[in-house]
């Protein structure tokens, strides 16, 4: 019965640890970049709720990817918004997106969902 009680300790141990959490994923990979660029296009990925944004800068072509679109959240509906032409910036240690369209500034918080 202790064996089992161990085993049972081990799995809980293990499924949390390789579950995605999406506050570490913003805080270490999404909060120390900075995003600066006219948005010239978006694709969805052929499954999931991802897709990637692709931004031009200065002549160069850069591409957000991986950016989650199955949002609940209005305030995070920044995929649903953006269009070619936009302008998106993202200042570093901030998870706020804004978008410039026209006279218009609109703001997002960075979206994130679970693979």
């Amino acid at each position: 019965m202790k064996y089992f009680f161990l085993i049972l300790l081990i799995c809980a141990v293990l499924l949390n640890s390789c579950g995605f959490n999406c506050q570490s994923y913003l805080d270490n990979d999404i909060k120390p970049i900075t995003i600066n660029g006219i948005v010239v296009g978006k694709q969805k990925a052929e499954t999931g709720c991802f897709g990637n944004i692709i931004l031009s800068n200065k002549n160069k072509i850069d591409t957000l990817s991986n950016l989650c679109y199955c949002v609940m959240s209005e305030k995070q509906e920044l995929w649903k918004y953006i269009e070619a032409g936009d302008s998106l910036y993202k200042a570093q240690k901030s998870l706020i997106v804004e978008v410039y369209r026209k006279d218009t500034v609109k703001k997002f918080d960075y979206p994130c969902c679970s693979q």
